[in-house]
C-alpha cells in the first residue's frame, strides 16, 4: 500500500514537472533563507518571477531577494501533535532516567542492606537497587509529562528545498506535495 502511494506521488510530481506546472511557495510560509553569506528566518510576502519578497518575522519592511542569490532554502513545516508528543516523551524519559539513577546512587545504601542484615521484615535497599527503582519511576513520570508538553507545543521541522536549476521548490505540507518549476531560455 505504501509503495502504491509513493509511486502515485512520484508520478504526480514527475507529471507536474514535465508539464511545467508551477505550484510555488505561498505567501505566509515561514522560510529559512541562505543568501549573501548569512542564513535568516523570513516570512514569504510575495512571489515574483525572479525574486522572493520576504519579511523579517519581527520587522515591518519587506525586502526583495533574487532567486539567483539564494544559496539555501528551507520551509518550516508544523509538526503534528503526535510527533511532538513522541519527541517530548523521549526527552522526558531520558531526563527522568538519568535523574533517577543519580538520585538513587546519591542517597546510598540503607543501613543493614548488606549480607549482614538481621532484619527480615523491613525493606532495605542498596544504592544500586534505589537507582533502578528511582530511575524507572522518574523515567515513566518524565515520559508522561514530556508527552503532554510535546503534544501541547509540537513545534516545527525544517525541510530543505532543492535549488538545482529547473526544480525550485518541493515541500511536503499536510500530506500534499507542492512543486515549483522554472524554465529559462538560453540562460543558466
Amino acid at each position: 500500500m505504501r509503495f502504491r502511494i509513493a509511486a502515485l506521488v512520484f508520478l504526480h510530481v514527475a507529471a507536474a514537472v514535465a508539464a511545467g506546472a508551477e505550484l510555488p511557495l505561498q505567501p505566509g510560509d515561514r522560510v529559512r533563507v541562505g543568501a549573501y553569506g548569512m542564513e535568516r528566518l523570513f516570512v514569504v510576502e510575495e512571489l515574483l518571477p525572479e525574486a522572493l519578497v520576504l519579511r523579517d518575522p519581527d520587522g515591518i519592511m519587506p525586502q526583495k531577494v533574487r532567486i539567483g542569490d539564494i544559496s539555501s532554502l528551507a520551509i518550516g513545516v508544523p509538526n503534528s501533535p503526535a510527533r511532538g508528543a513522541a519527541h517530548g516523551a523521549a526527552i522526558g524519559a531520558l531526563i527522568g532516567l538519568l535523574s533517577g539513577f543519580v538520585t538513587g546512587f546519591a542517597v546510598g545504601n540503607d543501613p543493614g542492606s548488606g549480607d549482614d542484615s538481621n532484619s527480615e521484615l523491613t525493606l532495605e535497599m542498596s544504592a544500586e537497587g534505589k537507582a533502578w527503582v528511582y530511575g524507572g519511576t522518574l523515567c515513566a513520570a518524565g515520559a508522561f509529562i514530556g508527552a503532554i508538553v510535546g503534544a501541547g507545543s509540537p513545534g516545527e521541522r525544517w525541510e530543505s528545498i532543492p535549488l538545482n536549476g529547473k526544480l525550485v521548490a518541493v515541500a511536503a505540507r499536510n500530506g500534499t506535495i507542492r512543486v515549483g518549476v522554472t524554465f529559462s531560455l538560453g540562460g543558466s
